[in-house]
């Protein structure tokens, strides 16, 4: 132990430490003191129950020459006046009736009777008889007494010889205690509650506290409040850093009853920050009319965990970022049934660096809030500033949207640096993705908005969604023209795509969307083109591999002038050639190339019409150049007579018959790689492309 030498009144502040086991020494402090001309150590133990102060008095015969000692020690436990002390009378001339140990406690002016320690119904205990020449005096105090875990109290110790007298000099303290030492009681690291506690006990497992409000004010910083199931009819508080670990998410329920937060995150004053607030396994639910299941409240948080909670049935939100700053937060495998207006929400003036939700369930069947007469709802809604959001294996159902960014302030500018959502499911939204980024304007000049860094949508369904992505940037168009969104890989709910002839494109227009999964779960391929309902007219840039496939295919032929039409499979699919696809409701091609350098691919055309592709994108003129005329004996003639778009059957080329002879027809004809064409030959000739 560490000895310090002092010569002041009182002995040395403690500094207290934390311990899981309450029968085990959580701090302990020794110091050899002078007390006026007594030399003793003075040695404070704490545990989680109790503290204990030993005093071993080291002065020679010479300077207690009686033989005779006694000790006192004098407690407050405010900062204005003392509380109560305890000492030993070694005799009966200092206002004690008998030797012996002895319990007086202030009366708010004075001190009153004299009380047997034995007597005081405190739970006080000493040990030491100065009288017969002892030397060390043990005092055993409860926790509770002193305030109980947490709590501030100051202390002084006495020492009396018989001859010399106390030490100092004033026995009668009064009221001063300006000059006490100064200590804290140690707080729990661990603390259980079930609902048939108490919160007169403990807090241990075998003796548990009541409620949970009682565990969290205990429980130290950084600690765990465990809570068995059962149903607590409380709205909470969290003002420290630690963990609330239930006993199951259907098992744990806290019932905040009409309170508007169920449990409500902040510090005391507000604007503080909590290193680590963690929320696991129960039920948060409460049923006021702007009711937040949970809260963070004007306050910086570094880290936070939200997992396994069921944060149902909210009015406003089932999570709340409200007015302040989470550095990091996840939310994993929870549940946001039925709310009205969102599960998940980051507040006008809140930030949050890092969002992250897994495995979470957003679904609700009640009517949406309507706000300035727009349906307000989303799964997740952000209207503060996040920079970084992933969103992985969750569920969003029956909501209008699903997750919804937009800014609200027009004096600010919000940075969003990743936005990545991958493995999740948008069923019966309005929209699944919606990044709401228009005008907000004063006067005519739009200010405020986002700098928007990387979004990434990958590998998740989008179904009987009016959008499944959606970037609205009117009136921003010009600041937000360099924005696109990845959103390739996923599946629309069909293997045409997002974008079906006869229906409402499920993207915006500047959200890449191609390829696509081609069945919900499926492989994806390097290039997927859209089949209509009814023929299409295939055709592909570049040598495909022979693991391509269609899905929704009912016929599929291809066409040579001598031969006619023939069954075709996706190997027949070349860069100068096309195929017709028929399908019942539309269908699409998945397309791996064969990889390796682009070489050049070649048809053999015959006199007649023909049925090509063009391998790239570019004017007819250019494309078909090498057709415009034929060897005739030693002279040129005329090859390419005429060349027809069936745009009922392309995706990507408009309906068009052109007169070839004229060859300044072809200048505004584009002709694209994925579509195909009908030329009419006067002679047989070889048609080549090299792919881009």
């Amino acid at each position: 132990m560490k000895k310090k030498v002092f010569s002041i009144f009182f002995a040395l502040v403690l500094v207290c430490s934390f311990s899981l086991v309450t029968a085990v020494p959580v701090a302990a402090d020794e110091s050899v003191s002078t007390i006026g001309d007594v030399e003793a150590t003075v040695t404070r133990t704490d545990t989680l129950d109790e503290v204990t102060f030993d005093i071993e008095i080291l002065s020679e015969s010479e300077n207690v020459p009686h033989g005779v000692y006694g000790v006192g020690l004098v407690f407050a436990t405010s900062l204005d006046q003392p509380a109560f002390q305890v000492w030993y009378a070694e005799s009966a001339q200092i206002g004690a009736p008998n030797i012996g140990w002895w319990y007086q406690k202030w009366e708010g002016s004075a001190w009153g009777d004299c009380v047997p320690l034995e007597d005081s119904n405190t739970g006080i205990t000493a040990i030491g008889d100065g009288a017969s020449g002892e030397k060390i005096f043990t005092v055993t105090i409860p926790v509770a007494v002193l305030g109980g875990p947490g709590a501030v109290y100051s202390y002084a110790v006495q020492v009396r010889t018989n001859n010399i007298g106390w030490y100092p000099a004033a026995y009668d303290w009064g009221s001063d205690v300006s000059g006490f030492a100064t200590a804290t009681i140690p707080r729990p690291a661990e603390v259980w509650v079930a609902a048939d506690g108490n919160d007169s006990d403990p807090g241990t497992e075998a003796l548990p506290f009541a409620t949970i409000q009682k565990g969290i004010d205990i429980v130290a910083k950084d600690g765990t409040v465990n809570v068995a199931a059962g149903t607590y009819d409380e709205a909470l508080e969290i003002d420290k850093s630690l963990t609330l670990q239930g006993a199951g998410k259907a098992d744990t329920v806290i019932d905040a009853g009409g309170a508007q937060y169920g449990i409500s995150i902040r510090t005391a004053p507000l604007g503080g920050v909590l290193d680590s607030v963690a929320i696991k396994d129960l039920t948060v639910k409460n049923e006021h009319e702007f009711s937040r299941n949970i809260v963070f409240y004007t306050t910086t948080v570094i880290n936070a965990v939200i997992e396994d909670v069921d944060l149902s049935g909210s009015s406003w939100a089932g999570l709340e970022v409200h007015h302040g700053t989470v550095n990091t937060l996840l939310v994993r495998g929870c549940t946001f049934e039925n709310f009205k207006r969102h599960g998940v929400r980051v507040d006008t003036g809140s930030k949050v660096d890092h969002l992250t939700v897994i495995d979470s369930d957003f679904s609700t069947d009640e009517e949406p809030l309507i706000i300035d007469k727009v349906p307000s709802q989303s799964g997740i809604e952000s209207c503060g500033n996040i920079s970084n959001l992933t969103v992985s294996g969750s569920t969003f159902t029956g909501t209008v949207n699903g997750i919804r960014l937009f800014w609200y302030w027009a004096d600010r500018v919000y940075s969003i640096d990743s936005v990545n959502i991958e493995g999740s499911t948008f069923e019966g939204t309005d929209a699944g993705f919606f990044f709401y980024a228009s005008a907000v304007t004063t006067g005519t000049v739009p200010v405020g908005g986002y700098e928007i860094g990387d979004i990434q949508i990958h590998d998740c369904s989008f179904t009987d969604s009016n959008w499944g992505v959606n970037f609205d940037d009117t009136g921003m168009e010009e600041v937000y023209k360099d924005v696109v969104i990845d959103a390739t890989y996923n599946w629309w709910g069909h293997a045409s795509g997002p974008i079906r002839v006869g229906t409402n494109p499920l993207v915006s227009d500047n959200v890449l969307c191609e390829p696509w999964l081609l069945v919900e779960d499926g492989p994806t391929f390097d290039k997927t083109l859209a089949l209509k309902d009814g023929w299409t007219l295939v055709s592909i840039d570049k040598a495909v591999a022979d693991d391509s496939i269609w899905v929704g295919k009912e016929l599929a032929y291809t066409y040579t002038p001598g031969g006619g039409y023939a069954e075709a499979t996706p190997s027949d699919l070349e860069p100068v050639d096309a195929l017709y696809v028929k399908t019942v409701g539309g269908g699409g091609v998945g397309i791996n190339y064969s990889g390796g350098v682009p070489v050049a691919s070649s048809k053999n055309l015959e006199a007649g019409w023909n049925l090509i592709s063009s391998a790239t994108i570019d004017n007819a003129r250019n494309v078909l150049s090498p057709l415009r005329y034929i060897d005739v004996g030693d002279e040129q003639g005329v090859g390419l007579a005429t060349l027809v778009s069936q745009g009922s059957y392309n995706q990507h080329t408009e309906g068009w018959y052109v007169d070839a002879t004229i060859w300044e027809n072809l200048s505004d004809k584009e002709m694209n790689p994925f579509d195909g064409y009908w030329v009419y030959m006067n002679a047989a000739k070889n048609f080549g492309v090299v792919p881009d």
